[in-house]
Parts: C-alpha cells; sequence; structure tokens
C-alpha cells in the first residue's frame, strides 16, 4: 500500500527517483509511529517488507536508529525483497547495532551494498560483524571506514575472508589499524579468491603491514585495486611492496599517496613494464625528489597502459618533471594527469614545449591538473594556442587546472576563450591568479566578443579578489551561457550570501530581477534626468520562460515515473495489504475517498478543525483523541501549524493509526 499510495501523487516524486535521503523520509513518516512511557518514537518494521525502492539511505540518522531502532530495522530488512543498497553511516550503532547487523548479514538474500561508516564499530563489534559476513553470499561491498577497529576488529573481518569468497569491495580506512592486522590478513588475503577492491587508507599498519600484504598479493589472484593512502609507509615498505608486484601482477590500481616511499620508486621499473593491466598509480605526496622522478620516468617509459597518474605535491621541479613528461609522450592511454604542485616552471621553454607536447600526442588525455606550478601569462597564451591547433576530432580534454598559476587576467581571458571553443570541454579553474575586478571585465569582454562560453559547465574564480563592483557583470556572465550552470567563487567578497560560495543559474537570475527592478525605480523618481537608465544585458523573460520550460520538463517526468509505477506488475514475493483487522482506511482508494468526503467544496485542502473533528471519532485503542494529542502527533510529522490539511499530509495521519 505504501508504495501505490506515492506512485499516485506527483508531489511525492522523489521517492518515485529513489534518492537515499527522500527514502529515508519515507521511514520517518510511516515507521517512526509507536512511542514509548516517555513518548519517544521508535523504528518498528511496519511497511519496510513492502518497500519498493531499492535504495535506503539513513545516513546521520542516529536519533531515529541508533541502538534501540536499528533492532526493528534489522527485522523489517530481513522480511525486504527489493532493497540491495542500505547505507547507515554516521547511525550510532556500536556493539548491539552491529550485532543485529550480523545477523541480518546471516539472513537477507538481497542487500548487496552495506555502509557502516562512522558507527562507532570496536573491535567486539566488529566479531559479530564478522560473524554475519562469513555466511552471507550476496554482499558486494562493505563500507566500515571511520570506526573504531583496530587491529583485533580487523581481524575478525579478515577472518571472515576466509571464508567468504563473494564480497568484492572492502573499505577499512581511518581505523587506527596498526602492523599487528598484517598476520591475520595476510592469510585471509591469499585464500581468498573474491576480493577485488581493498582500502586501509588512513591508518598506521606502516611498512611491517604494508609488507604483510605483500606477502599475500604473491599468492592472491583477483585483488585489483589496493589503497594505502597516508600509513607511515618507508622506503623499505615500498620497497618490499613493489618486489612482491613483480611477478604476475594483478593490480590495475595502487594508491601510495601521503607516505615516504621514495627511493623505493626504483622497484618500479621491474612492475610497470610487466604489468600488462596496471592503469592508476598515485604517489602524491611522497616525498619524491627529481632524481627519484627520473628513474620513474624510465618506468613511466616502459608501459603502455597507465590511464591515471597523480605525482602532485611532490617537488619534482623541472629537473624531474621534465623527464616525466616526456615518457608520457605518445600515451594514448593517458586519461588524467596530475601535476598540481611540483614546483614546476612552466615559464621555461623547454617544460612547457613538454607540456605541449603532451596535449597533441596524447589523444585520449581528458583531465590535466597543473594548479601551484608556475605558468604565467606568456605560457598560457602559448599553452591556448597549442589547445586552439589541436584537431577537435583528436583532442579530448575536458577539465583544466590551472589554479594558482599567476596566468594574470590576460592570460586568463585567452585561455577561457580557448577552451570554449572546445566542444567536449566541461570545466575550468583559474582559482587564485590574481584576476581582480578590472581584470574580470576585461576577459568577460572578450569572452562575450568571441561569442560565448561554448559548452562550459563549471567555472571556478575562487581567491581571485572580486568585489561586489562586478556582481553584476557575474550574473549576466552566467546567464548568458546555454550551458554554463554554475561559478565557483570561494574567497571573494563578491560572494557573501551564496551557499558554498557557488553562484547558480537561480541566484544569477534573482540579483538581476533585483537589480533591475531597483535601477526602474531610481530612474522613474529622477525627474531632472541627472541619472542615466540602465539595462540588463541578458533577456530576463526569456530566462524566465527557459526555467518554466525546465520546471515542466521535470514536472512531466515525474507523471510519466507516476504512471510507470501505477503499471508496474506487483511482486508476487511481497505481501499485498489491503485492510487491517480494526477495518482502518489504509488503500489509497480508501483515504481519496475519505478525503473527498470530507473536502466537499473541493478545494483539495481539509479545514484543520473538520480534520480534528473526525480524527477524534477514530478508534484510539486505549489513546484518548484530543485537540493537544492531535496537534503533537501532527508535529511529530512536520504538519505545519495552524495551515489546512493537504491530502498528503491527511494519509500521512491517516496511516499513523494504522500503524498504532
Amino acid at each position: 500500500m505504501i508504495q501505490s499510495f506515492f506512485a499516485s501523487n506527483p508531489k511525492k516524486k522523489e521517492y518515485l527517483r529513489g534518492t537515499p535521503q527522500d527514502i529515508a523520509d519515507l521511514l520517518n513518516n510511516f515507521t517512526h509511529v509507536n512511542y514509548d512511557t516517555n513518548g519517544d518514537s521508535y523504528l518498528v518494521p511496519f511497511g519496510l517488507q513492502n518497500l519498493h525502492q531499492r535504495t535506503l539511505d539513513l545516513t546521520n540518522q542516529h536519533t531515529q536508529v541508533g541502538r534501540r531502532g536499528i533492532s526493528d530495522l534489522t527485522r523489517g530488512l530481513v522480511q525486504n525483497y527489493v532493497v540491495n543498497f542500505v547505507e547507515l553511516r554516521g547511525c550510532a550503532l556500536g556493539t548491539i547495532g552491529a550485532k543485529c547487523i550480523g545477523h541480518l548479514l546471516q539472513h537477507n538474500n538481497t542487500i548487496t551494498y552495506l555502509g557502516l561508516a562512522s558507527n562507532n564499530i570496536d573491535a567486539e563489534a566488529a566479531a559479530f560483524l564478522g560473524t554475519g559476513l562469513s555466511a552471507n553470499t550476496l554482499l558486494r561491498k562493505l563500507d566500515l571506514s571511520h570506526n573504531d577497529l583496530r587491529s583485533t576488529g580487523a581481524g575478525h573481518i579478515a577472518n571472515a575472508l576466509t571464508h567468504n569468497h563473494f564480497l568484492r569491495i572492502l573499505i577499512l580506512a581511518h581505523n587506527k589499524i596498526t602492523p599487528q592486522f598484517a598476520t591475520d590478513f595476510c592469510v585471509s588475503l591469499a585464500a581468498n579468491s573474491g576480493l577485488i577492491e581493498l582500502d586501509v587508507s588512513f591508518n598506521k599498519i606502516s611498512d611491517g603491514g604494508v609488507l604483510g600484504i605483500a606477502q599475500a598479493l604473491r599468492l592472491n589472484k583477483t585483488l585489483r585495486r589496493l589503497y594505502l593512502t597516508k600509513n607511515a609507509i618507508s622506503q623499505a615498505g615500498g620497497s618490499g611492496l613493489f618486489d612482491a608486484l613483480q611477478i604476475g601482477c594483478k593490480l590495475i590500481g595502487l594508491n601510495l599517496a601521503n607516505n615516504r616511499v621514495s627511493g623505493a620508486v626504483l622497484g618500479l621499473i621491474n612492475v610497470l613494464p610487466n604489468a600488462q593491466h596496471f592503469r592508476q598509480l598515485n604517489l602524491s605526496c611522497d616525498f619524491i625528489s627529481p632524481q627519484d622522478a627520473v628513474t620513474l620516468a624510465e618506468a613511466i617509459r616502459r608501459n603502455q597502459t597507465l590511464t591515471d597518474l597523480n605525482l602532485s605535491l611532490n617537488d619534482l621541479k623541472d629537473h624531474g618533471a621534465i623527464p616525466i613528461l616526456k615518457a608520457l609522450q605518445g600515451k594514448k592511454t593517458l586519461f588524467k594527469l596530475c601535476l598540481t604542485k611540483c614546483e614546476i616552471d612552466f615559464t621555461g621553454e623547454e617544460a612547457s614545449d613538454e607540456l605541449c607536447n603532451i596535449l597533441k600526442t596524447c589523444a585520449n588525455l581528458t583531465i590535466l591538473q597543473i594548479a601551484g606550478n608556475v605558468l604565467g601569462c606568456e605560457s598560457g597564451n602559448k599553452l591556448a594556442r597549442t589547445l586552439q591547433a589541436c584537431d577537435e576530432n583528436v583532442l579530448h580534454l575536458t577539465h583544466l587546472d590551472v589554479a594558482e598559476t599567476k596566468i594574470g587576467a590576460i592570460g586568463g581571458a585567452v585561455l577561457l576563450s580557448t577552451v570554449s571553443d572546445i566542444q567536449t570541454f566541461v570545466e575550468l579553474n583559474l582559482a587564485g591568479n590574481n584576476i581582480g575586478d578590472d581584470g574580470f571585465l576585461q576577459l568577460a569582454s572578450a569572452v562575450k566578443d568571441e561569442g560565448g562560453l561554448g559548452s562550459l559547465k563549471s567555472l571556478d574564480f575562487s581567491d581571485n579578489d572580486l568585489n561586489i563592483a562586478v556582481e553584476m557583470t557575474l550574473c549576466e556572465f552566467l546567464l548568458s551561457s546555454t550551458h554554463l550552470k554554475q561559478i565557483v567563487l570561494r574567497g571573494n567578497k563578491v560572494c557573501e550570501g551564496l551557499p558554498n560560495g557557488i553562484m547558480q543559474q537561480h541566484h544569477a537570475l534573482k540579483l538581476l530581477e533585483t537589480y533591475q527592478y531597483c535601477n526602474d525605480h531610481l530612474w522613474a523618481g529622477n525627474t531632472q534626468n541627472t541619472v542615466a537608465k540602465s539595462s540588463c544585458v541578458v533577456d530576463l523573460p526569456t530566462i524566465r520562460e527557459k526555467f518554466a520550460e525546465e520546471e515542466e520538463e521535470k514536472r512531466k517526468e515525474v507523471e510519466n515515473e507516476v504512471t510507470t509505477a501505477k503499471e508496474r506488475p506487483p511482486d508476487p514475493r511481497i505481501p499485498t495489504l489491503t485492510n487491517n483487522v480494526g477495518g482502518l482506511l489504509v488503500t489509497e482508494a480508501q483515504l481519496r475517498k475519505k478525503f473527498d468526503t470530507l473536502d466537499f467544496a473541493g478545494r483539495g485542502v481539509l479545514e484543520r478543525e473538520t480534520f480534528k473533528q473526525m480524527f477524534q471519532k477514530l478508534e484510539g485503542y486505549g489513546v484518548e483523541w484530543n485537540d493537544e494529542s492531535i496537534e503533537r502527533l501532527m508535529s511529530k510529522n512536520n504538519i505545519r501549524v495552524g495551515e489546512n490539511i493537504t491530502f498528503d499530509e491527511f494519509c500521512i495521519m491517516m496511516l499513523q493509526v494504522v500503524c498504532w
């Protein structure tokens, strides 16, 4: 019944879309209906077995779930045949909740993703999860990040992997895991034949832990991605890991960011050339020196599969960066290159030439990040000319990050005008380049003269000393573009009052409408014509019409979803609820008929007093309904004080009685 009720109400379109947070709201409306003697609500499984949506997201709902509600919630999920994505991040489950989840894992036959991050899960709680995981055959991804597993708790999960060969992705980041974890995990990982991705980032496994993982990798044949970010791994640990990968490396992705592997990159010379499937390498902030970069460049040159390389936050300087750039030239597989804050001076001819050669020869390069280096106006223009000269049928660049590169207003204008002509280009970051008000006005004028922003969807002008004087120009700049959806303005005075420092199209429209209204009144009151009347560059009526069309398209999409939901045949495994033993109204038809009877004027709403009089006549099963108790129940369900009752609110209140 619950699914048919939502399927028939366009106002509840978010449930039909299945967005996670709104499904959480559905549970708030339809399951938080029992109250104990203190008036506190708690979860009951009513309706959960009938829920048609596949996604259940209760992120940070610790007050509604917690250690009390999780028992009822898991009981409902055991009976559910549809939900396969369950997110319980930040629900304060603790040991009691973990015990319930362990039971759920043993009996549920549909859940493939389970998110348990930030739930105060310790070693004792992990033991219950391990028991459930050992018996589970459906779960494919488990997120246990930001808990307190430590090595003992991680060991319980590792032991479960000896029996569970169905889990594909395991996330154990931020769990204070120490090298002791390596003993249990080495045995389990070596014996496991299902896990393809392991994330133990932001722990303290250090060299001892990574050497244990390296030993397991010599026997494991299925692991494809390994994340070891910030684990105090030194050159010794890195060398041991690379040695283990030399023979029959199956990894396609390795993340060693924020460690100190530096000199260990020598071992990659024997890994990358032989790794036929290796694609992603992240060595950011690993204290890689220019000399190390030269060695790494040779390993990269001999590899033919690399798609994603991140060397940001290393002091490569020109001496280390130039060999890397040369080694990457002609790589048809290269998709993303990140050299952020590597102390590279691209104003030098050799460095800028090699960067431009990357754009010319790496046809599939999509994302280029060189922020925090020195590019300058002249090299920025050179980069723009290279982009302009590239064949549009070959160039696939969509994202370019040149933040904090001293490119200036002129270089920024040239680069922006150039990427606007690239049909595939969608995002440009010009943050921190000291563009200023005058520079931005010049930039906006240049782009306008060149014919607009093309297919650009996002533009970042953060930290560019933009003040309120350019606010209207920014609005017109945003609204005059066909595809641009937002301009990021963090760190500028002009963004004060904008949520997260981001100006979106509806913000710009409101600002321009206010500006035009004030300007019209100022001109009308100026009888001596001492103030010139200014006008908006963009056509506001056209913009409003465009927004109205988009809203109409969304409404039609919702109606189509409603029609599809109505026509969807019921799942034979799910029991259909018609009437309860008390003969109360539960189906949509019954609720609509009763609502229409009370709404004799056909206004689509009920007067509050009319509803209260009807509600007081209902069977309360021991509860006496009066004005105060009804108002309290309305407040619990977020029904507005003092206003008429809509059909949605009527259904919510009536279904409370069914659940009682």
